[in-house]
């Protein structure tokens, strides 16, 4: 589904949810916590967490991770920790942007050249202590 516009008209049939989570990742300082705790279920998400810290200092030059998914999940199983903007989102479906989304809280029109996911909801904030 990565990069695919086409594949995503599969979530104009639900209530679509995407994300700008504030703060946008976890931090280094909380993989480190993660790390200390005597849980093997902590220390093999520490171990699988490492590829994707490294992707994300090597490729948007931060100390952390985007926390997409887990908050995709977070906002189906209780979305009380959360709070909402509404809005439209459309996925650009040609040239070099082909793939990125748009979020746009006025409703503007876009243009022929992306697709529309009407009705979204993206998540502003979250209450990162009850993650």
């Amino acid at each position: 589904m990565y990069h695919n516009p086409i594949s995503l008209g599969a979530l104009t049939h639900i209530h679509t949810l995407t994300h700008t989570p504030s703060p946008p990742v976890v931090a280094d300082a909380d993989r480190e916590k993660l790390e200390q705790c005597d849980s093997k279920y902590a220390r093999y998400l520490c171990k699988l967490m490492g590829v994707y810290f490294d992707y994300h200092r090597d490729g948007y030059f931060i100390k952390g991770a985007y926390l997409h998914d887990p908050t995709t999940v977070i906002a189906a199983v209780n979305p009380s920790l959360l709070t909402y903007t509404e809005g439209v989102v459309r996925v650009q479906t040609v040239g070099i942007t082909k793939g990125l989304t748009v979020f746009d809280n006025t409703k503007k029109r876009l243009g022929p050249l992306s697709l529309c996911l009407s009705d979204s909801h993206v998540a502003e904030t979250g209450a990162v202590d009850r993650f």
